[in-house]
């Protein structure tokens, strides 16, 4: 739907979210109580809609087990008439779908379904907070990116990003050259001199030994890379060099949890230092596509993707504009 609105609409469906996030935030931080009660019967303030729509239309079928609804077709001629209205022909059937959290219209409840996962402040999300926002990721992108893959996983899945410089590609590169593709000869930043280029080697040296060598993924590795504390990671210490290979360019998925905006990087650097309270840094490629162009910073969620076979390219993830 939003791919079809024209920018002005666009501009009110992202405005009106971001209202509904924060009247949701307030409801949560000033009625803890609520929260609680809907969370212990299942409900979610996103989803009330949608379970208020099925209770209606089934009829009191409600009462019945999600499992045995989905199971057994309901003729609504068998059920009680309900005064001052007309019964409805016998041979109108219809099987309920199950009753429960759901994921309706993902695209529109993105950023709500990922904070309804997060805890307050900047804490880190449970197993089971990370797991859910798998599904959540799987059900919006149609990719797999999980906290934790092959048995590795970062220090911190959720923190502060700030804007990072950008990384040589190869012995001699300068910052000018990153103002334009160096495959397609089109603009790529620019702004690029005005963010600058690390004064040493990136953590895994250059992507190519010289300007002839660089090829298109070494491009996108660079543009589209963030920095992670790697050598905070779980068993850094006592599996270095593995883990130093491991995490060489991996793919991850970083979202925007405010506006539910998206990219799929590579870690394509260490850091930044714990001195500096923040988490991650990231390309100004990175930060324009998660909508920090202006700020520098921004809070986001870090996901291993789960590519084997790599055919998922870096970049946005298409299908959201807000």
């Amino acid at each position: 739907m939003l791919g079809r609105a024209t920018p002005h609409a666009r501009r009110i469906l992202s405005l009106a979210r971001q209202q509904h996030v924060q009247a949701q935030r307030s409801l949560h931080s000033s009625h803890q109580h609520a929260k609680r009660l809907l969370k212990k019967v299942g409900l979610h303030l996103p989803h009330l809609r949608q379970h208020a729509h099925r209770i209606t239309i089934s009829g009191g079928a409600a009462l019945l087990s999600a499992s045995a609804m989905a199971a057994t077709p309901i003729t609504m001629g068998s059920l009680p008439n309900v005064v001052g209205t007309t019964p409805v022909p016998a041979e109108q059937t219809f099987a309920p779908e199950p009753l429960g959290p759901v994921f309706v219209d993902v695209a529109e409840q993105f950023p709500i379904l990922v904070q309804e996962q997060l805890p307050e402040g900047l804490n880190q999300p449970s197993a089971s907070q990370e797991e859910a926002l798998t599904q959540i990721f799987q059900q919006r992108f149609g990719i797999t990116a999980r906290a934790q893959l092959e048995g590795n996983r970062l220090n911190v899945t959720r923190g502060r990003m700030f804007g990072e410089q950008h990384l040589p590609l190869y012995p001699g590169d300068t910052i000018d050259r990153h103002r334009i593709n160096r495959i397609t000869g089109e603009v790529a930043d620019p702004t690029a001199n005005l963010t600058g280029m690390v004064p040493g080697l990136p953590s895994w040296g250059y992507f190519a030994p010289n300007a002839a060598s660089v090829t298109p993924e070494d491009v996108a590795r660079e543009q589209w890379y963030i920095a992670a504390q790697t050598f905070l990671a779980p068993g850094w210490d006592e599996r270095t060099e593995e883990l130093y290979k491991w995490f060489k360019y991996r793919k991850v998925l970083v979202v925007n949890p405010e506006t539910g905006q998206a990219v799929v990087a590579c870690i394509g650097d260490a850091g930044p230092s714990p001195r500096l309270n923040r988490h991650f840094g990231g390309s100004n490629e990175v930060l324009i596509a998660l909508n920090f162009g202006r700020t520098r910073h921004g809070e986001v969620l870090v996901f291993f993707v789960d590519d084997p076979n790599n055919q998922i390219p870096l970049g946005p993830l298409t299908g959201y504009n807000p």
